[in-house]
């Protein structure tokens, strides 16, 4: 198989296809050491946090995603969720929550293309700058919404849901999920009406309103290990990753009814911790465990 090498990064052209038990056509397409997390920003972008702070950026380009650059976390800063977003221009940004047990702190970080054409010494290749908002308050997760172009993140203390602008400015409490004392990942809709939060402790994805907040109702039951969200707006789809299950979960959500899909399922997989939309159509599926990002197609609408 023919591949190019990055640093420890490796994109994969031309990947085995596995078939899951429910007929998807499912391939490998990146080997990406312990990847975190993956997110879209638009439909040429992605970024993908790793377990040892780096932050890749991977193009779509002639039909495969191509390595761009990448930047890292200062140290002792480990991410634990990452999203992106689009600035005014178009311009691709990530935001990544990490935690530093060292300094006992948190951090939001911002990354962006650089301007200058400065090259990363390691790679050959333009880098990023990183941009830094410090908090005392254990980040856990954070999302992006395009409909107010707004971040959402949630700190752990109170379990406070906070919105903030893409400068990292403005930033206002949304209000406390007080039902769920233990979330995970998020996910928003496009136009920022509802917010998907993971009950860890329920293992279920719980969907509260963000215009009345504090409505909420259980979309998805029966979650092993909630590590992922993702939502797709156009077939009213939630996935919901199952670590300890090996499994993304599908429900769609149609008139107030959530109905159970059937799961992706592969002996592929050894622990999923990220999901994003391709740029195909498909499911961008990021394992922690199998080291790897896969792409799942033929999804059921």
């Amino acid at each position: 198989m023919p591949f190019i090498r990055i640093a420890a990064y490796t994109v994969c052209f031309a990947a085995a296809t596995v078939l899951t038990a429910q007929n998807n056509a499912l391939q490998r397409v990146l080997d990406v050491t312990a990847p975190i997390g993956i997110s879209a920003a638009g439909t040429s972008a992605y970024f993908i946090a790793t377990h040892d702070r780096t932050i890749l950026e991977y193009k779509y380009k002639s039909e495969s995603l191509q390595y761009e650059r990448q930047c890292e976390l200062p140290t002792f800063y480990h991410p634990l969720d990452i999203t992106a977003a689009q600035d005014k221009n178009g311009s691709p940004l990530a935001f990544v929550v990490a935690w530093s047990t060292v300094a006992n702190r948190g951090i939001i970080a911002r990354c962006e293309e650089s301007d200058t054409a400065e090259s990363d010494s390691s790679t050959k290749s333009p880098s990023m700058k990183i941009k830094i908002a410090f908090t005392d308050n254990k980040p856990t997760s954070i999302v992006y919404s395009p409909g107010n172009s707004s971040i959402y993140y949630v700190l752990s203390r109170n379990a406070e849901l906070h919105q903030i602008g893409l400068d990292q400015k403005n930033d206002r409490l949304v209000g406390e999920l007080s039902a769920l004392p233990r979330s995970g990942p998020i996910a928003v809709s496009p136009d920022a009406k509802y917010l998907f939060v993971a009950d860890m402790d329920q293992h279920r994805i719980v969907q509260f309103e963000l215009g009345d907040f504090g409505r909420s109702r259980v979309v998805v039951n029966g979650v092993g290990y909630p590590s992922a969200i993702s939502y797709n707006a156009n077939t009213n789809i939630i996935y919901a990753g199952d670590f300890s299950g090996r499994q993304v979960i599908l429900a769609k959500l149609q008139n107030g009814i959530s109905k159970n899909l059937q799961p992706i399922r592969s002996s592929s997989f050894k622990g999923i911790e990220g999901l994003a939309p391709a740029p195909t159509g498909g499911l961008l599926i990021a394992d922690n465990g199998a080291n790897a990002v896969f792409l799942c197609t033929g999804l059921q609408q």
